[in-house]
């Protein structure tokens, strides 16, 4: 009998105590999130002329200023501005010219969920004015312009995010790698394939 009510006593006193706290999630690591945010982002590197546009025009600074918004966890939508400085070549004139470009695109970027690293794939529209600056009397092959152009580009992004703040706004830094098909071109005597251009840059910026 005593064995029995200890055992009832004993049911008793488990049934008492509050239960146990429920396991507090951690935070969110930024790969994991769906919505995650607006990146802000500045553009360096060198835009090339790898076809028959190198006879007139040399490498040359690009520079830009990108801002993306991702609403989903794959897909981000990208605004920028991409402007470039150049030289003509000999070919183009027998004097220095040079070639200032300003322009816009608009694209579309397809990213996976990894760690701190992001591979993205980039795909968009765009355009860019493009003012040659000669000496008085001289004649030039090349010629003031607007472009329009389909961008296409591979790249990465490192995020320096903080795991345990998942609200916090964090750096990143990265590289692209773009190919710009122009259409519409007059801005050198070659075909619109012959104008296409080589975008080789580095990216750096915050996402918050």
């Amino acid at each position: 009998m005593r064995r029995v009510v200890g055992v009832v006593a004993g049911a008793a006193a488990l049934l008492a105590l509050p239960p146990a706290a429920k396991a507090q999630p951690g935070p969110i690591p930024w790969y994991e999130r769906q919505d995650k945010g607006v990146e802000a982002q500045a553009l360096a590197g060198l835009v090339v002329f790898p076809g028959a546009a190198s006879d007139f025009l040399g490498t040359g600074l690009a520079y830009g200023v990108l801002v993306a918004i991702e609403p989903w966890s794959l897909v981000s939508f990208e605004l920028s501005y991409q402007g470039a400085l150049y030289q003509a070549t000999s070919l183009a004139s027998d004097a220095d010219l040079s070639v200032f470009e300003n322009g816009g695109q608009a694209a579309v970027k397809l990213s996976p969920r990894l760690d701190h690293i992001e591979p993205y794939a980039l795909a968009g529209f765009g355009f860019a004015s493009v003012e040659v600056v000669e000496e008085v009397g001289t004649r030039s092959r090349v010629q003031d312009d607007t472009l329009l152009q389909v961008p296409l580009a591979l790249g990465a992004d490192w995020h320096f995010a903080d795991e345990a703040d998942e609200g916090a706004a964090h750096l990143t830094l990265g590289a692209r790698a773009s190919w710009i098909f122009v259409f519409d071109n007059e801005l050198v005597p070659v075909s619109a394939r012959g104008a296409d251009k080589l975008l080789l840059a580095l990216v750096f910026g915050v996402q918050f």
